[in-house]
């Protein structure tokens, strides 16, 4: 016995440092965390406030939606609500909010908070095709839901999917100043408000208590680079982990390192030259036209755009529509010139460009434009501006002639949306002041048809009288990228409208 036990301490003085060493690796050993570098550091984080694409990415992880989309973009599935009914007229929409889910707070989702929430988002945005034809909103009990429309809305399910769409705010949140509403949010998602280092970065900390899939990532923390050549290098350096929209011609260069790939998704949005229907010259369709078959399109995509992009076939993305045989008119030179001569244009003709700065890193784009016009002899002012808000504000004044502008959809599944707010007559979007009577009168049949094959009919025949109307020359469809550390991730999960899911996020073991 004497010589078992002798034989056991010997075992037992020989694991205690391994055990000991273990533990202490444990201990010292880093939690999970992701650095997503982003080029805008938003200026809030009000779900009722759009800040830009970076501040929806943020808060999206935050604030949650009704229901959701598949990975197709087609399928409806279940999120904060665990099903749904629709009156036979589509004017009426009942959910059942699932039991049990927590803000971030500890208070529990009610349909009461859900209501106080959605009222606040219309009452800021009145005008918004997401919300404008809601008629009333009503807490059923505890947890259901009643949505009312004005008209019948078939679609509105597809509205309720965007990250732009109703989402619930905490009730306690909702008592205070919109101060801290866009600045320390509290709703039911898989992550919940940390830290805001003004200029520098904003933090993100796993939520225990989420309803959802559990996340391996216990921190998030949005990085903001001012210098977007600055932001792209910060991923083959280890500064960051993971970027959205790297440039085209950087998508190779960063990919050579061996570290570094890409998740890619279904375009859902349109880069075009618009032209201002209200200016004199732009009335004559042949100008516009003109300009249309004198720019080479899959050159420019080709040769400037290194494969970030698809070529335009028309207003929608091919996430959202299949053209068949309907396509935007071609390049050609000589047809180019004779139209501009039968419009009455003789010698050289001056054009003004507005543009925004911040979309385009290099002037290789508008190069090539200019290039392609002085073959038809038009020449081109280019104006710039430096942010989107500020070039689509000069968008609308009565100098515009031609502008570079960009629209991603704020719904999917469906093309109502996208149309409606670039086309509509009235739609406060519609910067071409484009309008035409059918198209108008299609899109308000499209909101209330119920059967998708005629809805489908309807959309054909709107973009082919967009097409003939020529209100735009459609350039490129942007192929959304996620650069991301391939030794750290696994598996990049990203939903159709390009929101990273952190919670679903699958590591590497190393």
């Amino acid at each position: 016995m004497s010589i078992l036990i002798s034989i056991m301490n010997k075992f037992l003085f020989t694991l205690i440092p391994i055990f000991v060493l273990f533990f202490i690796s444990c201990q010292g050993r880093p939690k999970p965390n992701i650095v997503y570098g982003v080029q805008y550091l938003p200026k809030g984080l009000d779900p009722a406030i759009n800040f830009g694409i970076d501040a929806i990415q943020i808060y999206s992880q935050i604030y949650e939606t009704l229901t959701i989309l598949d990975s197709s973009a087609n399928q409806i599935k279940p999120n904060l609500a665990k099903d749904w009914s629709v009156s036979n007229d589509y004017k009426s929409y009942i959910f059942h909010l699932r039991e049990n889910v927590k803000f971030h707070d500890g208070s529990k989702l009610n349909a009461e908070t859900a209501r106080n929430s959605y009222l606040r988002q219309i009452s800021l945005n009145p005008e918004s095709p997401l919300f404008n034809q809601i008629e009333t909103i009503n807490a059923k009990d505890s947890l259901t839901l009643e949505i009312v429309m004005k008209n019948p809305s078939p679609i509105f399910l597809y509205n309720l999917t965007s990250p732009l769409s109703l989402v619930v705010i905490s009730q306690q949140l909702l008592k205070k100043p919109d101060s801290q509403i866009i600045n320390q949010p509290i709703g039911t998602g898989p992550y919940k408000f940390e830290s805001w280092d003004s200029n520098k970065s904003i933090s993100l900390s796993k939520f225990n208590a989420y309803w959802g899939d559990k996340s391996e990532i216990n921190h998030i923390d949005f990085k903001f680079f001012n210098n977007k050549i600055e932001r792209e290098e910060s991923i083959s350096n280890n500064k960051v982990d993971l970027l959205y929209a790297i440039s085209g011609f950087a998508i190779d260069r960063l990919k050579w390192l061996g570290k570094i790939d890409y998740k890619l998704v279904l375009p859902y949005s349109t880069f075009y030259i618009g032209y201002n229907l209200n200016n004199v010259l732009f009335k004559e369709i042949g100008i516009r036209k003109a300009i249309l078959k004198s720019l080479n399109i899959p050159s420019l995509v080709l040769n400037i755009m290194r494969g970030n992009s698809i070529i335009a076939k028309g207003p929608l993305p091919p996430s959202l529509f299949h053209y068949n045989n309907i396509s935007q008119e071609n390049f050609n030179l000589e047809e180019a010139k004779k139209l501009l001569r039968n419009s009455g244009i003789k010698g050289k003709l001056k054009l003004k460009l507005f543009y925004p700065k911040e979309a385009f890193v290099r002037q290789t784009i508008f190069e090539f434009i200019e290039a392609n016009l002085a073959k038809v002899g038009i020449t081109l002012e280019l104006i710039p501006f430096d942010t989107w808000e500020e070039h689509n504000i000069a968008c609308k004044s009565d100098s515009t002639q031609l502008f570079i502008g960009a629209w991603g959809s704020e719904v999917l599944g469906d093309p109502e949306n996208f149309l409606y707010s670039l086309f509509y007559s009235t739609s406060e979007f519609n910067y071409f002041h484009y309008h035409n009577e059918n198209v108008d009168r299609w899109l308000e049949e499209a909101a209330r048809e119920p059967i998708r094959k005629k809805r489908d009919v309807l959309y054909q025949k709107i973009v082919k009288t967009i097409l003939d109307d020529t209100p735009a020359v459609f350039l490129y469809h942007v192929k959304p990228n996620f650069a991301y550390n391939k030794e750290k991730i696994k598996y990049l999960p990203v939903n159709p409208y390009g929101i990273i899911q952190f919670n679903r996020i699958i590591l590497n073991d190393n």
